[in-house]
């Protein structure tokens, strides 16, 4: 697959003012089941402290097949016309939610990634070389969709089905799909380079904490950015797949939706 249909397999996710998108995170597109779904980090549109949706403004943009032009869509025009909305995990702290989503192919240019090419913390191994696509602020053309792609690699392998990536993410990266790139060792059954294997969810700080020389308490508290980031393996969105909320979605997209085109 060639850098320029990688990106097509990324949105930006934001409001529209004043004729203009103004993103403030990313998104992706997968298949599940021969339908379509938008994947994305779960803060972006839900907030756990109020217990609340914050995605009323929210749009997705994505690539035109019409020359010049961005692919938009409305997330509350989707949710009402398809009676569809996010699905979380059980776990409300896992940071990841998709919602189907109605794709108009004759303007859309997006590519999807579909369930075979999902691959599980099982099969990975720290210091397995990745890559990610995301929106970054600052670097942006107006009204273009062009994600930055980035490299790193697995530092750490959690427990809880997370993993610690050496690679930099900041505000408008979460929600970036993460994929194998390559293993320089030999193992049985590496996964295959493109394999989905998660998703941006935060970067990770370290707190440096100013002392007064006089009173001899803290001062001022910086945050630095470590250059380490966490990501919500692909195990976190297959069991929401498993999920009933999953399935009562998906028969409602079923009444509304002839399958992919």
């Amino acid at each position: 697959m060639s850098n320029i249909q990688r990106k097509k397999l990324v949105c930006f996710l934001g409001e529209i003012i004043n004729n203009e998108m103004k993103p403030t995170a990313t998104g992706f597109f997968i298949s599940i089941k021969d339908f379509n779904f938008i994947a994305t980090s779960k803060h972006v549109v839900f907030n756990n402290k109020t217990s609340s949706l914050i995605d009323e403004k929210l749009h997705f943009f994505t690539v035109s097949k019409i020359a010049g032009q961005t692919y938009t869509k409305s997330i509350s025009a989707i949710k009402k016309l398809g009676n569809v909305n996010w699905i979380f995990h059980s776990n409300k702290d896992v940071d990841i939610a998709i919602m189907p989503v109605n794709i108009e192919w004759s303007k859309a240019d997006l590519l999807r990634v579909p369930m075979e090419q999902f691959v599980g913390i099982d099969k990975l191994l720290e210091l397995d070389d990745l890559y990610y696509l995301s929106y970054q602020p600052g670097i942006i053309e107006k009204n273009k969709v062009d994600p930055i792609i980035r490299t790193g690699s697995i530092s750490k392998i959690n427990k809880d089905k997370t993993f610690f990536i050496d690679g930099f993410a900041f505000p408008g990266n979460s929600g970036s799909p993460v994929f194998f790139k390559k293993r320089y060792f030999k193992s049985d059954n590496p996964p295959l380079p493109g394999s989905l294997i998660g998703i941006i969810g935060s970067h990770i700080t370290y707190q440096d904490v100013a002392i007064s020389s006089q009173t001899k308490r803290p001062r001022i508290i910086f945050e630095e950015n470590t250059g380490l980031s966490k990501v919500w393996s692909v195990d976190f969105l297959k069991e929401i797949i498993k999920s009933t909320e999953f399935s009562n979605q998906l028969e409602k997209v079923k009444k509304l939706n002839s399958p992919k085109k």
